[in-house]
């Protein structure tokens, strides 16, 4: 009897974690995408830059 209560137990606590782990990923696509993002961000600055100062140096 005791085995089917810590059963019980164990399926009670742990029935929503697949609500818990796909939430866990969804932050980490989220994450992700942000950081995407970023990347997809600074590349549009630094072509706009060097398009528009073809002669200047790195850093000016």
């Amino acid at each position: 009897m005791e085995d089917i209560t810590k059963c019980n137990d164990f399926h009670a606590n742990n029935k929503n974690r697949p609500r818990v782990n796909a939430k866990a990923l969804e932050r980490v696509n989220v994450e992700r995408i942000e950081e995407i993002c970023d990347a997809v961000l600074d590349f549009m600055v630094v072509k706009y830059l060097f398009e528009k100062y073809p002669d200047e140096e790195p850093g000016q």
